[in-house]
């Protein structure tokens, strides 16, 4: 069975048009290249989450693109657990880190968070 963030196994495209629609009110949106870039974003990433087995690995790959799109040389994200606190997040364990950063340049914050 494969992983599916939303609850199905492929992307639904209100969710998608619905996130789309957020971006563009609230991003400082230059030219139709940026709302293109967003929207490659969003696809590829909706693509991970319905081709995806594992909840790790959909972090660990949505977290690259993300980092590729914002241009960010490391990146972390969080969850939420909604059954504990859907207040608190924690760290998923999932980390990118492009070339440009060695792992034992980040051990003593990645320790910390």
């Amino acid at each position: 069975m494969r992983f599916s963030l939303f609850g199905y196994k492929s992307p639904n495209p209100e969710i998608i048009e619905a996130l789309t629609h957020k971006i563009e009110s609230q991003a400082k949106i230059k030219s139709n290249s940026d709302i293109l870039a967003i929207i490659g974003l969003l696809d590829a990433v909706t693509a991970i989450i319905g081709d995806t087995d594992s909840f790790d690995d959909c972090i660990k790959l949505a977290l690259k693109y993300v980092c590729q799109y914002t241009g960010w040389p490391v990146g972390h994200a969080y969850v939420v657990n909604n059954n504990v606190d859907p207040i608190v997040a924690s760290s998923s364990r999932c980390w990118h880190l492009d070339s440009t950063v060695q792992p034992s340049q980040i051990d003593k914050f990645k320790h910390m968070s």
